[in-house]
C-alpha cells in the first residue's frame, strides 16, 4: 500500500513553502505545477480565526478498523479524516483535536496548509507521530462509542462528533464534504471527498419487483419499477448492493437461472428508494422451506473482511450485515428483514465448506427481533438470535451413515422428557443465490432463549467441558462444583443440599438421554449448564445441544456408565458424587425405567425419528449434489442404510442399558443390590418416607412430563 499519495507530498511541499511565507507576512501565489487540488488557486493563507479556519470539519471517523486500511506500520489503526470545504486555504499549525471533550488540547496537528477541497488523514493509533503523510494521535478511538472534537489554537471549538458503538470496517462521515448529516459507509472513503449518500428512510417508496419472488419452472421475465419520476433504476444479481455496485435497468429483466434480485432507485446519484430484494427459485428441487441468505460478497470471500475467508475469526467484530427472505414450500413469503450474519461452531469452521451460521436481529439492521412462527411445536415467536446448523458430525462431508437428524432428535427427546429444549425447524439454504444445502434452524441457548422459556430474565450459562461463562458469572458453578468435589453425598444432609443446588429431575433425564444414546465428545464437551440470577432457590439446569455424534455412532452394547462418570469433568463429577448416595440410585433406576417406556421407548423414538428424515427427505438429492463425495443415488442409499441403523439400535439399546446401569451400581453397592436393578416404585417409596432429601427426589419423580 502506497502510504504517501503523490497529491499528500504535493501538498506538504506546498505547506512548507506557505508556512515560511506566512512568517513574514507575506501573501504568494501559488507556483506553476503546484496547484492545489481540484485546481483551485488560493489567494492567502486563512487566519486560525477566520470564517475559512472556523468552517474545518471531522469529515469521517472509523473507530472499528479490524481487516481494513493499514498505516505504515501495517497495522489496522482506527482514523478520522478532517477537511476544508472553505474556498481557502488554512494552516492548521496551533490547531488540536481530542477525545475528551476536557482535555481540548490533547493532541496538536501537523504544521500543514490544509487546502480548499483537500482532506487529512490521521490515525488514531495512540502512537503520537508528526511525519508528513503519516500523523497519529497520542489517543485512540473506542468502538462503543466516544467523541472527536476539533479545536482551534486559542482553544475555540471548531467541530465535534460524539458516536454510538461501531461495526468493524463501516465509517461515520458526512454524507458529502461539509454536510450536516451523517451516515454510514459500508465502502470508507479516507483521502477523498465522502461521495456516499444516505439510505433512503423508511418512509421512501421501495422498487416493485413483477412477478414477486418465488419458485419458478423455467426463464422468468422481471420488471422493475419505481412511483418517482426522473429516478433511475439500479439493480445487482450477486448479493452486491446496487445502490454502490449496480447495473443500470434498461428493459425487464429474463433469469434462467436461480439468483437475488436487489434493486434501488436513484436521482442524482442519491437513493430515493429502500433496497428490494427478491429471490427467484428457478427449476429447484422443492419440498423444503427457503431461506435465502443475501450479503454482499466482500463480507464472505474477502481475504480481510470475509467470514467465510477467515473461519476462526469470531465476535462481533466478525458479524457482517446479511438481508433474510424465508419462504414457504408454496414460494409464498414468511419474512424478509436484515440480521448481522457471524459463523457458528468450533471444529467445522475450518474443516469443512459448508459451514454453520448464526443470526443476529439487532436494530442496525431491521427489526430489533424478529417476530414469526418458525417453529410449530413451540410458543416462542420472537427471536434474538438463530443459529443455521450446517450438520457437520452428522453430514455426508464427515461419514456414510450420517442422518442430518440426530442432534434435532435428541433435543425433541429431552423436551418430550418434559425439559427446555432448542427447537428446530428445516429449510434449504441459499446463500446469494447459490444452492448451499440442507440446514437446521434452532434457538441458540443463551438468555434470550432461557428468558423466553422461563420467568427470568438474567441468567448465569456455562458451556461445555472448556467451563466457558457465555452469560452472567461463573462464580456460582464453580463454586458448586468445588462444593460437590469436596461434598459426601451418601449422607443424608449433603444429597439434601445438592436439591437446592441442582435441578435433580432436569440434570437426570439429560443423563439418562446421552446415556441411552451413547453420546460422543460427552460428557466432556457439547452441554450448557445455566440458572437464573437472584432467586436464593436457583438450581442448575441442563441442556442438550450439539449431539451429532449419537445414535449408532458407538457400539449398542458398550458400557456407558463409565465413560459417563468417568471423563473427570464438570458434569462427569456431579453424576458421580450423586450415585454414591443409595436414594439417588433408586431415583435413578425409576427414572430409568419410566422413560425406556415412554420418551425413549422405541415406537416413539422411532416415529419421531421417521417423522424427521420425511422432513429432510426431500433435501438429500440436492444435498448430495452440491456437498457429496459420490454420486447422489450412493448417498441416498447410505443414508437410508444409516436411517435403518439407528431403528435398530433404537430397538435394541433398552436391555443393554439396564444391563449397563445394573452392572456398575451392582459393583459400586454390592452390599444394596445382587446384580439387579429391577426396584418397584412402591418399595423405593417406603424406604424414603423417613428421608426429607430422598422424598424430594421421589416426589420429583411422581411429577412425571414424559
Amino acid at each position: 500500500m502506497n502510504f504517501l499519495p503523490q497529491r499528500w507530498v504535493r501538498g506538504w511541499l506546498r505547506a512548507v513553502i506557505l508556512l515560511l511565507a506566512s512568517s513574514f507576512l507575506l501573501t504568494i501565489s501559488v507556483l506553476s505545477g503546484l496547484a492545489a487540488p481540484g485546481d483551485l488557486p488560493p489567494t492567502s493563507i486563512a487566519q486560525p480565526d477566520s470564517a475559512a479556519a472556523l468552517a474545518l470539519t471531522i469529515n469521517e471517523v472509523l473507530a472499528a478498523n479490524r481487516a481494513g486500511m493499514r498505516d505504515e506500520d501495517g497495522h489496522t489503526s482506527d482514523w478520522l479524516e478532517l477537511s476544508n470545504p472553505s474556498s481557502q486555504p488554512v494552516a492548521l499549525a496551533g490547531f488540536t483535536v481530542t477525545d475528551d471533550p476536557t482535555a481540548t488540547a490533547k493532541w496538536q496537528l501537523p504544521a500543514k496548509v490544509l487546502w480548499p477541497g483537500e482532506h487529512l488523514l490521521v490515525w488514531a493509533s495512540g502512537k503520537d507521530r508528526s511525519s508528513p503523510g503519516a500523523w497519529h494521535t497520542n489517543f485512540r478511538l473506542n468502538r462503543e462509542g466516544g467523541y472527536v472534537g476539533l479545536f482551534a489554537p486559542d482553544g475555540r471549538p471548531i467541530d465535534a462528533v460524539t458516536y454510538g458503538p461501531q461495526r468493524p470496517e463501516v465509517s461515520m462521515g458526512r454524507t458529502t464534504d461539509g454536510s450536516r448529516s451523517w451516515v454510514f459507509f459500508e465502502t470508507p472513503t479516507p483521502g477523498v471527498p465522502n461521495r456516499a449518500v444516505p439510505r433512503a428512510g423508511p418512509a421512501a417508496p421501495s422498487v416493485a419487483a413483477t412477478p414477486l419472488r418465488g419458485f419458478y419452472e423455467g426463464p422468468v421475465t422481471v420488471t422493475l419499477t419505481v412511483s418517482v419520476p426522473g429516478a433511475s433504476l439500479y439493480y445487482s444479481l450477486d448479493g452486491r448492493d446496487p445502490t454502490v455496485a449496480g447495473k443500470p435497468y434498461t428493459g425487464p429483466l429474463v433469469l434462467s437461472e436461480t439468483a437475488v434480485l436487489r434493486a434501488v432507485a436513484l436521482s442524482d446519484g442519491v437513493p430515493v428508494s429502500q433496497v428490494t430484494t427478491e429471490s427467484y427459485l428457478i427449476d429447484e428441487l422443492g419440498g423444503l422451506p427457503v431461506l435465502s441468505l443475501v450479503t454482499d460478497p466482500v463480507h464472505l470471500w474477502d481475504e480481510e473482511r470475509g467470514i467465510y475467508a477467515n473461519p476462526e475469526a469470531r465476535g462481533r467484530d466478525w458479524e457482517r450485515p446479511a438481508t433474510l427472505q424465508w419462504l414457504a414450500q408454496d414460494g409464498n413469503l414468511v419474512f424478509t428483514t436484515g440480521a448481522g450474519l457471524r459463523l457458528h461452531g468450533g471444529m467445522s469452521r475450518s474443516a469443512i465448506g459448508k459451514k454453520s451460521f448464526r443470526l443476529y436481529f439487532r436494530g442496525q439492521y431491521g427489526a430489533t427481533k424478529l417476530a414469526a412462527p418458525l417453529f410449530t411445536d413451540s410458543p416462542v415467536q420472537e427471536f434474538d438470535v438463530l443459529v443455521l446448523r450446517a450438520g457437520s458430525n452428522d453430514s455426508m462431508l464427515w461419514w456414510d451413515n450420517a442422518v442430518y437428524v440426530r442432534d434435532q432428535l435428541l433435543r425433541d427427546l429431552h423436551a418430550a422428557m418434559g425439559q427446555a429444549a432448542a427447537h428446530g425447524a428445516w429449510v434449504a439454504l441459499y446463500l446469494n443465490g447459490t444452492p448451499w444445502g440442507l440446514y437446521n434452524v434452532t434457538e441458540r441457548i443463551d438468555e434470550h432463549f432461557l428468558a423466553s422459556h422461563f420467568d427470568h430474565d438474567a441468567w448465569d450459562i456455562i458451556r461445555d467441558g472448556h467451563q466457558e461463562v457465555t452469560a452472567g458469572s461463573g462464580e456460582a458453578w464453580s463454586a458448586f462444583i468445588a462444593w460437590i468435589e469436596a461434598a459426601d453425598l451418601s449422607r443424608d444432609a449433603d444429597y439434601g443440599a445438592v436439591l437446592t443446588q441442582l435441578d435433580i429431575e432436569s440434570f437426570t433425564s439429560y443423563y439418562l438421554l446421552n446415556i441411552w444414546a451413547q453420546t460422543i465428545e460427552w460428557p466432556r464437551f457439547n452441554w450448557y449448564a445455566a440458572r437464573p440470577r437472584g432467586p436464593p432457590d436457583a438450581r442448575w439446569r441442563v441442556f442438550v445441544w450439539d449431539a451429532e455424534w449419537s445414535l449408532d455412532f458407538a457400539r449398542r452394547e458398550e458400557a456407558y456408565f463409565v465413560r459417563a462418570i468417568n471423563e473427570r469433568t464438570a458434569l462427569g463429577s456431579i453424576f458421580a458424587a450423586l450415585l454414591r448416595n443409595p436414594q439417588y440410585q433408586r431415583y435413578f433406576a425409576i427414572r430409568m425405567e419410566q422413560r425406556l417406556a415412554t420418551a425413549l421407548a422405541p415406537e416413539h423414538v422411532i416415529t419421531r425419528l421417521d417423522a424427521l428424515a420425511a422432513a429432510v427427505r426431500p433435501a438429500m438429492t440436492a444435498e448430495a449434489r452440491r456437498w457429496g463425495y459420490y454420486a447422489p443415488e450412493v448417498h441416498l442409499a447410505n443414508w437410508e442404510h444409516a436411517l435403518a441403523q439407528i431403528r435398530r439400535f433404537v430397538a435394541e439399546r433398552g436391555p443393554f442399558l439396564r444391563a449397563d446401569a445394573a452392572q456398575y451400581l451392582t459393583s459400586q453397592e454390592q452390599h444394596r443390590a445382587q446384580g439387579t436393578l429391577q426396584v418397584q416404585e412402591e418399595h423405593w417409596a417406603g424406604d424414603c418416607a423417613a428421608a426429607p432429601s430422598c422424598a424430594l427426589a421421589y416426589a420429583a419423580s411422581r411429577a412425571d412430563n414424559s
